[in-house]
C-alpha cells in the first residue's frame, strides 16, 4: 500500500481510509468488513472509549442520515453483526 494520500476524487475516502486503518492499527479485516455493500451508510470501526460522555464499546458502527438533523447508528462487535443490525432496517 502506497504511503500518500489518494487525490481528490471518488476513491479518496476507500484508498485513505485503508491508510488510515494500517496506520493506527484496525484489527485486520476491519477495513473489507466495512467496505460492504450498504448504500447510505458510514461505517468504520471505532477502538473502546471510557472517556465520560463518549463511552462506546470497541467494534463496528454504521451511520444513516435519516433527515438534515438526525442520524441512526447501528453497532456489532463484529462485521457480520454489524451488517445484520443494518440488514433488520
Amino acid at each position: 500500500m502506497s504511503g500518500e494520500l489518494a487525490p481528490i476524487g471518488p476513491e479518496m475516502g476507500r484508498h485513505n481510509q485503508r491508510l488510515i486503518a494500517e496506520r493506527i492499527g484496525w484489527p485486520k479485516g476491519a477495513v473489507e468488513a466495512i467496505e460492504c455493500d450498504h448504500p447510505g451508510w458510514r461505517m468504520d470501526y471505532r477502538y473502546e472509549s471510557n472517556i465520560r460522555g463518549f463511552e462506546h464499546a470497541a467494534g463496528f458502527y454504521g451511520v444513516i442520515a435519516i433527515n438534515r438533523r438526525e442520524e441512526r447508528t447501528v453497532y456489532g462487535a463484529t462485521a457480520e453483526e454489524l451488517a445484520e443490525e443494518i440488514e433488520k432496517g
